[in-house]
């Protein structure tokens, strides 16, 4: 099921390269693979990308993510998107590599919820947010 995120940033840019080259606005995840495993056993296999968060402010600041405009809204009954950014305090200019996680519930509703809504990809809004 492929997906599209759109990245918005506040206080920071975000980047494909951690030398902080090459902006990274949107976000394609790899395909989430589900399988089957018996009648209501199904496994589900966690896609992970690695971007690279770089602050704009003048000051120290840690960063803080949320998710909106899910499509189709309730989508977001199945999916989670999280990260491993773990409150490090950001310099002025500095970068660190933040790594995002695209998981599914291993439930047989989520199929239902798939096949009956003919599901084939969604959509989603990253905010990834500087505070001081």
């Amino acid at each position: 099921m492929p997906s599209l995120a759109t990245i918005k940033t506040i206080e920071v840019e975000t980047y494909w390269d951690p030398n902080g080259e090459n902006r990274r606005e949107n976000l394609s995840w790899n395909e989430i693979q589900i399988q089957r495993l018996g009648w209501n056993e199904i496994l589900v296999i966690p896609v992970n990308t690695t971007l690279y968060v770089k602050s704009v402010s003048n000051f120290r600041v840690t960063l803080n993510m949320f998710l909106t405009d899910w499509d189709p809204v309730e989508i977001s009954d199945y999916l989670t998107i999280s990260w491993d950014y773990n409150g490090t305090i950001l310099s002025p200019g500095e970068i660190i590599p933040v790594t995002l996680t695209l998981s599914a519930s291993p439930s047989v509703d989520f199929i239902n919820y798939l096949v009956e809504n003919e599901v084939t990809r969604f959509d989603v809004s990253i905010h990834i947010v500087a505070s001081d």
